[in-house]
């Protein structure tokens, strides 16, 4: 086979200007090129690769003639070379017309030629009427269009691609790789191609040029060269802390969401998620140690919108490095399979306010129409305690309804929802209650009854604001009196796990409490609810947790307690069967943010507090018993390992023998002690042992 590149021994200076001196610059000249020196024969497609500033793109641009050595010499054989490298060999103020015929001119084609090959270079390019205006207008991705267009159209002898496959649309690059391919496998073509996209070189290369810090560093078949630049990436990556955030497209296509993202350098893998757009949802994972750059979801359902993001991540030798989570635009699949992107921010509609009156034909509600609103929702619902809303009309393109209730004599609230739609997801305003109000009640009732038709009258009433302080043996709670209340109920609930809410005091009418506590040092919650009795029924404020305190104030402060999960009145053991249902569904909050939360112990052991040692065939481990521990979790690795492996969990006692081990190696042992908060586990630090060999 016959060589069709010959570079040999090539050196080259860039001339810096040394701008730290004010006055006076000294001019430096620094070698990037440090005599390069390799061959590719006639029809092999080659792969340069190397981090960033190693002089790659400086090697093809010497290859391709727009630069020459300081020593060295370079030698082509073939009739036409072309560069694909991004702000290359373009006029800025000439049109893309324009530069597609200079570009032809210069590999030596005839205008003739060039108007035949035309129609076909634009469209390949998808640029459309942007052919007519100066490249200075383009984008990259529009660049590289006109770039790779031109290039696999009027083609050369030797093509040099630079990184032109990063930039674009993912479907205009996945078409561009397949015309590459065909390309060099049909037309015997010379390519020298650079990428930090391994996989992408991987793929197409038969062989892997490695240049780093001006020099070539190794040379070889594909996959031994990648080996080796992948194990130096891993040397070198411990003193990485971030990774860059992969810009993730999503492209609509028939029964799938396809997601595309360049190649983020210095990255193994990638994490891919996805949520739905309901209120409350989770990101829930879909895909782990996943190497490719795109992706294929089916999403569960035609119903619901959802949103994606990709993490890259790297391991720097002592844990993971994880990019940013950055969520994706709305997609939704339709039940025909067709998927569409929700380019808009769809704004909630404002709340419709109701007003009521009642004639011979039913309860009649009118509504002023909301902005951006496209129908309404109309719900009811009787005063009983415990009863729930329900809907009686959907999609309500009027402003007025006419209700006819199951019942004359009963009274009944109402509420309208507005919905504003983007023909993908929806929003709802929220709800604003109305009423209560009979079919007994005429109009004239209403005009002269405010009192009876006001629509704060069974309302929920305001939460009392708590505050809590110790005074010796006891806890001082006190709060402001809260309107239309006619007295309270205090609960206090110990930090402890399993720990229910207690009812310390009942229909107490005072706006403080003192509780007296009898044991220093445990953390308690407090919370008090004001309570009403209407004709209605029995109406209350919501449940909501006061500031934790410590029984005893010199007790010493650790880490702030973590957020409170959720409550709910039913774990009152008193009987409470009067509370409002929807009440005691209530999520209770975590405490006010400018109290300062007693702070918990951790659980923390000496570096000596686990040993390990060969007993046997095997080692034995043991370690001291910590302080409040519920039990302990052990983990294994070999020595010179990145990760951990468990071996044991939920383990209540302080030794342990392992024998699954291999004779010649050896391991570390470590382990961590776990309490509970009385909601959640709370874990020590990771502990280990000096190594043990077998």
């Amino acid at each position: 086979m016959s060589t069709a590149i010959t570079v040999n021994d090539v050196h080259l200076r860039y001339r810096n200007d040394d701008t730290h001196r004010l006055f006076h610059r000294r001019k430096k000249r620094e070698e990037v090129l440090k005599g390069i020196s390799f061959e590719v024969e006639a029809g092999e497609v080659v792969g340069i690769i190397g981090p960033n500033g190693s002089g790659k793109s400086t090697v093809m641009k010497v290859i391709a003639g727009l630069m020459s050595p300081d020593k060295g010499s370079v030698e082509l054989y073939g009739n036409s070379v072309s560069l694909l490298a991004l702000g290359i060999g373009f006029h800025n103020e000439l049109s893309g017309r324009d530069n597609i015929y200079l570009s032809g001119i210069l590999m030596g084609y005839s205008k003739k030629e060039i108007e035949k090959r035309y129609k076909d270079i634009a469209n390949f390019s998808e640029l459309g009427e942007y052919l007519d205006k100066p490249v200075r207008t383009y984008s990259s991705g529009m660049r590289s269009k006109l770039t790779f267009s031109t290039a696999v159209n009027l083609k050369a002898d030797i093509m040099l691609i630079d990184e032109v496959f990063s930039v674009g649309d993912m479907r205009f690059r996945k078409k561009s790789r397949a015309v590459m391919e065909e390309m060099i496998q049909e037309d015997d073509m010379t390519v020298l191609m650079v990428s930090h996209n391994l996989e992408e070189i991987r793929k197409m290369c038969r062989r892997v040029i490695w240049i780093e810090d001006g020099q070539i560093k190794d040379s070889g078949d594909t996959e031994t060269v990648l080996k080796a630049y992948y194990k130096s990436m891993a040397d070198n990556v411990s003193n990485i802390n971030f990774l860059e955030a992969p810009t993730v497209e999503i492209i609509p296509e028939d029964g799938k969401v396809h997601l595309s993202w360049t190649h983020v350098e210095n990255a193994t893998d990638y994490r891919i998620y996805r949520k739905d757009d309901l209120a409350g949802s989770r990101w829930a994972q879909i895909a782990d140690g996943y190497e490719e750059t795109e992706f294929f979801d089916v999403p569960p359902s035609t119903d619901i919108s959802y949103r994606y993001t990709v993490r890259a991540r790297t391991n720097n030798g002592r844990h993971d490095i994880w990019s940013e989570f950055i969520p994706s635009d709305l997609v939704r699949m339709y039940e025909d399979g067709t998927v569409k992107k929700e380019t808009e921010k769809l704004v909630a509609p404002a709340i419709p306010e109701v007003e009521i009156t009642v004639d011979a034909e039913g309860i009649r509600l009118d509504w002023d129409k909301a902005e951006n609103a496209v129908d309404y929702r109309i719900y009811r619902k009787d005063v009983f305690p415990g009863s729930s809303w329900h809907q009686i009309a959907d999609r309500c393109t009027d402003n007025f309804y006419t209700d006819v209730p199951p019942s004359d004599t009963d009274e009944y609230m109402y509420t309208v929802r507005a919905r504003a739609s983007s023909g993908i997801r929806e929003a709802w305003s929220e709800y604003i209650p109305a009423g209560p109000v009979s079919m007994e009640m005429t109009s004239a009732d209403n005009e002269e009854g405010d009192e009876e038709m006001d629509v704060n009258s069974f309302m929920p009433l305001s939460v009392p604001e708590v505050t809590a302080e110790v005074r010796g043996d006891s806890v001082h709670l006190s709060w402001d009196e809260i309107e239309r209340a006619d007295d309270y109920r205090v609960f206090r609930r110990e930090r402890k796990k399993g720990s229910r809410w207690q009812i310390i005091a009942d229909d107490y009418k005072e706006t403080s409490f003192d509780d007296d506590i009898s044991e220093t040092g445990d953390i308690f919650y407090y919370t008090v609810r004001a309570k009403a009795d209407t004709e209605k029924g029995r109406v209350w404020s919501e449940f909501e947790i006061a500031v934790p305190v410590v029984s005893d104030e010199t007790a010493p402060a650790t880490e702030d307690i973590p957020e409170v999960q959720e409550s709910s009145a039913d774990e009152i053991t008193a009987d409470n069967d009067d509370i409002n249902e929807e009440q005691k569904s209530v999520p209770v909050k975590s405490a006010p943010a400018e109290e300062k939360a007693p702070e918990e112990k951790e659980i923390s052991a000496p570096a000596e507090a686990i040993e390990a040692s060969k007993s046997g065939q095997g080692v034995h481990i043991s370690w001291t018993a910590a302080e409040d521990a519920m039990n302990y979790r052990l983990y294994r690795k070999e020595n010179g390992a990145k990760r951990w492996d468990m071996l044991i969990d939920n383990y209540d006692k302080t030794e342990y023998d392992d024998s699954s081990l291999e004779e010649g190696r050896e391991y570390i042992y470590a382990f961590r002690v776990r309490r509970s908060n009385g909601r959640h586990d709370v874990w020590s630090s990771f502990i280990s042992t000096s190594p043990v060999k077998i």
